[in-house]
């Protein structure tokens, strides 16, 4: 059965008021940071736009794959946009 009359003052509660814009900041393990912003009368499901900020020094794929020897290398197949190993790209003759 539920209360009757007036709820009693709470102290020491914080008031959350209904916005339709905010912003929510994650913080992932490898130093990443990610912000989604949110306008509830833009999009009602979900972010319209997401940031993501990357600590310096980070290095792209295709700078990591220039530091590794030939044969453990991945190469794009043109012929359907996915990476394979040296020998299949051996095969299909994107290397030689």
């Amino acid at each position: 059965m539920s209360k009757r009359g007036r709820p009693k003052k709470q102290t020491g509660v914080e008031v959350v008021v209904n916005t339709t814009k905010f912003e929510r900041h994650y913080t992932n393990e490898d130093g990443s940071v990610q912000i989604w912003k949110f306008d509830l009368k833009k999009n009602p499901n979900g972010p319209y736009e997401t940031i993501i900020e990357y600590p310096k020094g980070t290095k792209t794929f295709e700078q990591l794959q220039s530091e590794l020897p030939k044969t453990k290398r991945k190469y794009l197949n043109p012929k359907n946009n996915k990476y394979v190993n040296y020998l299949r790209a051996k095969q299909l003759g994107i290397v030689k």
